[in-house]
């Protein structure tokens, strides 16, 4: 029998403890061999539901001791670039949860540890993975809403108690670095074209840039609005309009995409039936009810992981990636500092 995928877990917050440790325990090929968390009472918990892995108060000293093929980074933002690149000095493939890194530079240092090491490197955008988002990224190729002519999206959660590094950009935090870098990664993948220039807005409302307003220009003249923020109501959304039609991705409304055509009476029938539809559809409201209970693409990203890093070839999306999602923001922040449009750089482009 083919040996499993020892896998360290570096990180054990919430997001850990109710998406990544139940996937990666479910995975076929794998075994979670240690664990690696700073609070003790986290330690504890982590113990007991998982009472095989060695767990450890420290990144190096479980990379020591610990004979691993393979790393998933969990850890707050500013931690992500260090332990990644530890990883890949002991030649280990890592599946990093986004950003990259809180900073462009420190962004870099990963991915030539990355190229150095010439081992599997994915960044955790797993929405890429998501059925609805796949679907309406072939719609859009296909030319079934013709002509794409501009995008909104909003990603948006209500206002929680959020850890102190999740409260200041320099440590990672802030809505741009939480929440628009997902669309930020999706969308030039879904229009399958590159942003050209960006613009931004950010505001503090309850935390430090907890509000982002983000306009991309993308090949083609496309105009991209994404609106972000920790403050406000559970939302996410991408609405693509073409001449011909509408296609949206209400993540929170449904697991079914719409494309809607031009004429308002139609729409309206689409909306009545698309509601009906989710009325009826047992299987998506018993996992929404459920709760807790990871969406697919997580569970679809870190099994392309394990699968790429057992047989010892790439995975997408990759650090590479990552790296142009960060350069993105990077731009984004520099916009709002200096009130201006940003030119986007080559490695920026689309993933």
């Amino acid at each position: 029998m083919e040996s499993k995928l020892r896998v360290a877990l570096l990180g054990y917050g919430r997001v850990a403890e109710h998406i990544h440790l139940p996937v990666l325990t479910g995975l076929e090929g794998v075994d979670v061999v240690a664990v690696a968390e700073t609070d003790a009472a986290r330690r504890e918990e982590v113990s007991r539901c998982l009472p095989a892995a060695a767990v450890f108060d420290g990144v190096e000293t479980l990379l020591d001791e610990v004979q691993l093929d393979a790393v998933v980074i969990t850890l707050p933002n500013a931690l992500h670039a260090g332990a990644a690149a530890a990883a890949f000095a002991r030649g280990l493939h890592v599946y990093l949860e986004k950003p990259l890194a809180p900073t462009l530079a420190a962004a870099r240092e990963v991915v030539a540890a990355w190229k150095a090491a010439g081992t599997t490197g994915m960044i955790g955008h797993n929405y890429r993975f998501g059925s609805m988002q796949g679907e309406a990224r072939r719609l859009v190729a296909e030319g079934r809403i013709g002509r794409v002519v501009a995008v909104q999206t909003v990603f948006s959660t209500p206002l929680r108690d959020l850890p102190d590094w999740k409260r200041q950009r320099e440590t990672g935090g802030g809505a741009l670095l939480d929440l628009a870098s997902h669309h930020l990664d999706l969308l030039p993948w879904l229009l399958q074209s590159r942003p050209l220039a960006i613009s931004c807005h950010l505001r503090a409302v309850h935390s430090e840039d907890d509000t982002a307003a983000v306009r991309l220009e993308m090949e083609g003249g496309v105009a991209v609005h994404i609106l972000a923020t920790i403050s406000s109501v559970e939302d996410d959304r991408i609405e693509i309009y073409g001449d011909a039609g509408r296609i949206v991705i209400d993540r929170y409304r449904s697991d079914r995409v719409e494309v809607h055509p031009t004429t308002l009476d139609r729409v309206r029938l689409l909306r009545v039936s698309n509601a009906v539809g989710a009325l009826t559809d047992l299987s998506y409201w018993q996992r929404k009810l459920r709760g807790g209970v990871p969406e697919a693409s997580f569970s679809a990203a870190l099994n392309e992981f394990s699968l790429a890093a057992r047989e010892g070839r790439p995975a997408r999306p990759d650090l590479a990636d990552g790296l142009r999602v960060l350069s993105l923001l990077d731009a984004a922040m520099r916009s709002a500092g200096e009130a201006r449009t940003i030119q986007i750089e080559p490695e920026a482009g689309g993933g």
